[in-house]
């Protein structure tokens, strides 16, 4: 997967606007982004899991990983 670029950053400039498109817009902009950062969130979770790299971050299984990370 590509790098994600600063492109993919969600702006919450939108909520100090006077017109009720650029808010709706905002909003909907924001969940496609909200959406996108899970998707690789889960991503590099399977990486992690799938490739025991939990065990070079000092933890013993995911399910310690997870713990910490919650």
């Amino acid at each position: 997967m590509n790098q994600l670029t600063n492109e993919n950053t969600i702006s919450a400039d939108y909520i100090d606007s006077d017109d009720p498109i650029a808010i709706d817009q905002g909003i909907r902009d924001t969940i496609r982004g909200v959406h996108l950062y899970i998707l690789t969130m889960g991503i590099g979770l399977a990486r992690i899991k799938a490739e025991n790299l939990f065990k070079k971050l000092n933890f013993r299984n995911m399910s310690a990983y997870i713990d910490s990370i919650c």
